[in-house]
C-alpha cells in the first residue's frame, strides 16, 4: 500500500456539542430553580406582611387577636416518630444480631416495628395538619346581639 494515500486514524474526540448542550440546559434549570425561590420568597414575605398588617388593624379596633399556630412543632413530632423508631428500631436489632448465636429472622420485627410508626406518623400528620373548621368558640369574639331572649327560659320565676 502507498504511504502517501494512507488513511491516517484520527482519535475520538467526545462530541463538544452534546457536552455544551446539557451544560446549557443545566444552567437553564437552575436558574429556573433560583428565580422560583426568590419569587417564593417574596410572596411568603408579602402573605407575612398582610397578616402583621391584619393583626394590627385588628388590634386598633379593640377585637382579640387569634393566637398564631405554628406548624414546626407538629412536624417536629412526624418527622422524629416517623424517622426515629425505625432508626432504634434497626439500631437495636443491629447490637443484638452482633451476639453469637443470633437467628436472622431477628430483622423481621424492626421491619414490622418500622412500618407501623410510619403509617402510625402518616395517620398522625394527616390528623394534625387537617384544616380545622371554625367553632362557635372561634366566633365568641364577635360583639353579637343575643339570639334568644334571657326571660324566656326563667321557668322557676314565673311560677310565683
Amino acid at each position: 500500500m502507498n504511504p502517501l494515500f494512507a488513511q491516517t486514524q484520527v482519535p475520538a474526540q467526545p462530541m463538544l456539542g452534546f457536552v455544551w448542550v446539557a451544560l446549557l440546559v443545566d444552567f437553564i434549570a437552575l436558574m429556573i430553580f433560583v428565580w422560583w425561590v426568590v419569587e417564593s420568597s417574596k410572596r411568603r414575605h408579602q402573605r407575612r406582611e398582610w397578616e402583621h398588617n391584619e393583626r394590627m388593624r385588628m388590634i386598633e379596633m379593640g377585637m382579640p387577636v387569634p393566637p398564631r399556630e405554628s406548624s414546626w412543632p407538629k412536624a417536629f413530632l412526624c418527622s422524629v416518630i416517623g424517622g426515629g423508631v425505625p432508626f432504634l428500631a434497626f439500631t437495636f436489632t443491629y447490637m443484638a444480631h452482633e451476639r453469637p448465636g443470633s437467628a436472622d429472622e431477628l430483622w423481621l420485627v424492626p421491619a414490622i416495628i418500622s412500618g407501623a410508626s410510619i403509617l402510625a406518623t402518616s395517620i398522625l400528620a394527616g390528623h394534625l395538619f387537617r384544616p380545622r373548621p371554625a367553632s362557635n368558640a372561634d366566633a365568641s369574639h364577635v360583639a353579637m346581639k343575643p339570639m334568644h331572649d334571657a326571660d324566656a327560659f326563667d321557668v322557676v320565676g314565673s311560677r310565683g
